[in-house]
């Protein structure tokens, strides 16, 4: 009996053993695996069989969602020219990585791209409330703010835009206009606020008056 406690330790010791490789034995075959996926995945790429790469990405995802994986795969899309899907998979991948400052970055790609630049003022202010900042990023803005709004030679100030306007000062003094830059109410106000559901706040001589985007008191 006494030789039978003996050998207890070592029972569970060998147990022990056998558990880790079977683990380690299982993640350097699924490891394997996955690089013989994306060996395949790359290759449909180099032909331009975008769709079925997405697919395999797609599987690889499903197994071990890592961050590359998505970036990869909003890539992958991207360079197909379907801004819908790249835009979906940057929304999933947000889901598990909400802090990632690489699929922040290719999410306002696509929305410049896609032209949709009200929602890309959107996502610069989400990475401000996350304090999400990059080089690509502030590249990003300037973009947005001189290419569209012709900042610092146009307007002085540039606030984020709301329902398609976007307050603007110049001289001191505030007005609205629209994603290419063109003034829909003259910077005469002494304050102004976010324009929605077709009116915009304004103060002039110490009184607020609401206003449409004709410049026509309401």
């Amino acid at each position: 009996m006494k030789n039978y406690r003996n050998l207890v330790p070592i029972v569970l010791i060998l147990l022990m053993v056998v558990s880790i490789y079977t683990v380690f034995s299982d993640a350097l075959s699924q490891k394997k695996e996955i690089d013989k996926k994306i060996e395949q995945a790359e290759n449909c790429i180099s032909q331009e069989l975008y769709d079925k790469a997405a697919g395999i990405y797609e599987e690889i995802i499903s197994k071990d969602n890592q961050q590359s994986y998505y970036l990869r795969m909003i890539d992958v899309y991207f360079t197909a020219g379907d801004l819908y899907n790249s835009e979906e998979w940057c929304e999933r991948a947000l889901e598990d990585y909400p802090k990632s400052v690489k699929v922040y970055e290719r999410l306002i790609n696509i929305y410049i791209a896609d032209k949709e630049y009200e929602d890309a003022f959107v996502i610069l202010a989400e990475c401000d409330g996350k304090k999400l900042d990059s080089k690509t990023i502030e590249e990003y803005r300037k973009q947005l703010e001189f290419t569209y709004f012709e900042k610092g030679k146009t307007f002085d100030i540039v606030e984020q835009p709301s329902s398609g306007y976007a307050a603007v000062q110049k001289k001191g003094k505030w007005g609205l206009a629209n994603f290419k830059g063109t003034l829909v109410v003259s910077p005469t106000f002494d304050e102004i606020g976010y324009f929605a559901n077709g009116m915009v706040p304004v103060l002039s001589n110490n009184a607020w008056y609401m206003m449409n985007e004709s410049g026509d008191f309401i």
